[in-house]
């Protein structure tokens, strides 16, 4: 069995067919959705969309941040393998086989789904830019070889994951739980996905300043210790 974690906020136009595709996806699974205290109509969406679609369903009473969702539902996983998938379908899960297959297969521990091993289209150019500075950033700190730091699809061994202590609430997710399962030894592969992305009109998030917010979580981890 795999968990897929679904961090929704403000969602509305999309997660039906979000859950529609991840529920098409060819395991046993487990579906968490976290409501981040959703304020377009998600969390009654999420309502009426529990008679069709079977998925748990956590929700926040404020909004938190991405990493704060995925912390809330960090505990509950129970597949053997464990990936994120964001609300807004800028990713495949027709790309869960290449992500999760060497995690299933007792190969990886992590896995992640680069946007940078083939050709895909971009949101913009700075933002392209942006996320390859943040990337090098970490492989010159952490001795990593990674292409795409930030991508949501992020795929781990499951109680390799839940052993992993989750702090940052928000994108920085990302450098944080790289940066920690770095150095817990873990060898992070990648492999390449299809990506489409949407526009700031469209309704993504992400912003110029979570890029300075993602190398200072890499300089903050660089002295963490699994004790801690």
């Amino acid at each position: 069995m795999i968990t897929i974690i679904i961090p929704v906020f403000n969602e509305k136009e999309t997660i039906e067919n979000c859950l529609r595709a991840v529920t098409a996806a060819p395991y046993e699974k487990q579906i968490i959705v976290v409501d981040d205290a959703s304020t377009d109509g998600t969390s009654e969406e999420l309502g009426r969309l529990k008679y069709e679609f079977e998925f748990t369903l956590i929700v926040h009473d404020k909004n938190k941040g991405k990493g704060a969702a995925i912390k809330s539902a960090q505990q509950a996983v129970a597949g053997k393998a464990v990936i994120i998938q964001d609300g807004d379908l800028e990713y495949d899960p027709n790309d869960y086989p290449a992500v999760l297959g060497p995690i299933l297969e007792e190969k990886e521990k992590v896995v992640y789904g680069s946007r940078n091993l083939k050709n895909n289209p971009r949101h913009s150019f700075s933002f392209y830019l942006g996320g390859r500075l943040v990337t090098a950033t970490g492989n010159m700190i952490y001795g990593t070889r990674l292409t795409d730091i930030n991508t949501c699809y992020k795929g781990f061994e499951a109680e390799f994951f839940k052993s992993i202590p989750l702090d940052e609430p928000r994108f920085e997710f990302c450098e944080e739980v790289t940066a920690k399962a770095t150095i817990k030894g873990a060898r992070i592969i990648e492999v390449p996905i299809n990506y489409r992305p949407r526009t700031m009109e469209q309704g993504k998030k992400i912003r110029p300043i979570d890029g300075l917010r993602a190398i200072m979580a890499l300089v903050k981890y660089r002295f963490w210790t699994p004790d801690e």
